[in-house]
């Protein structure tokens, strides 16, 4: 088959397709990856073609269904492309190559036809990076994460995948803070009683802030994984708030320079997720947070 057709083929392959015989799927979940809880990635396990995959949860990788690095890609069998995916990132731009993965499986759930990409090495901060399974192998991304609803719930140490039209048993989220969101997670939140465009990023460690949007700041905590860091400074806002007034859980955010053309002024990152219960709600297009 040449090039030609095969890109047309595998275009036709772009939609997600699930199918399941359970209303909720609970994997397991650990904060254990790059850094040492509370600062490290969130982790999970998914199958891949009959085999199991430790894999890291980027609800910020907006593009791609998975990413993967070169461990997985020798256990597997996917397909390139020949196209590139471009991104621009807090970190710059990065371009990836594009592959086709004909199913993977989040417990039982069947996911179809995902389109990712080949990661050949991290990008940006990577000093004292704490290398696991789940980072040699990749990240499970948003175009995968986002067909389904899901809940971070460090305290038991799971993640609850249901479909979107279902929904959380178990969890009294009634009563729990919640906000609408728009495209990629993003919302707005009052910090220290100024309005601020948030991403609900997952995959970034720590939670970050511009520079431009806060006055008052330190030296990265004694004890997180930054402090070595040249000019590394956080923030912890005196309130974090919803547009119509609910008080979220108290945290702290890394300053950092995000760049002019990024759609958010900050990213609620896996400190956040490490220590409160989170319910992206898709179906909805809300986010639930479980008061501290």
């Amino acid at each position: 088959m040449n090039t030609k057709k095969l890109t047309m083929l595998l275009s036709c392959l772009s939609l997600i397709q699930t199918e399941t015989a359970l209303a909720e799927v609970v994997l397991p979940l650990k904060f254990d990856t790059g850094n040492a809880a509370p600062y490290g990635f969130p982790t999970t396990i998914i199958s891949i073609q009959g085999q199991t995959f430790p894999i890291i949860v980027d609800t910020g990788g907006k593009k791609w269904g998975v990413m993967l690095r070169e461990q997985a890609i020798h256990k597997l069998h996917v397909q390139f492309t020949g196209k590139t995916i471009c991104s621009q990132t807090t970190e710059g731009r990065i371009c990836l190559k594009e592959i086709i993965i004909p199913e993977i499986q989040i417990g039982d759930y069947l996911v179809k036809n995902v389109h990712g990409t080949y990661l050949p090495k991290w990008w940006g901060h990577v000093e004292n990076f704490k290398e696991t399974e789940a980072s040699r192998n990749g990240m499970l991304g948003f175009e995968v994460l986002s067909q389904f609803n899901f809940l971070i719930d460090s305290q038991q140490g799971r993640i609850i995948f249901t479909k979107k039209d279902e929904k959380l048993t178990g969890y009294d989220i009634k009563n729990w803070i919640s906000l609408p969101f728009k495209g990629h997670l993003q919302t707005q939140l009052n910090l220290n009683d100024k309005p601020i465009i948030f991403s609900w990023d997952t995959g970034a460690v720590p939670s970050i802030i511009k520079q431009s949007k806060v006055a008052i700041s330190a030296l990265c905590p004694k004890d997180s994984p930054f402090k070595g860091r040249v000019n590394c400074f956080y923030t912890t806002p005196t309130s974090l708030t919803t547009m119509n007034g609910k008080n979220l859980p108290a945290t702290w955010f890394m300053i950092s320079p995000i760049p002019s053309f990024a759609p958010f002024d900050g990213l609620i990152g896996a400190n956040f997720y490490q220590q409160n219960v989170v319910y992206f709600a898709m179906g909805e297009k809300r986010i639930y947070i479980k008061p501290a």
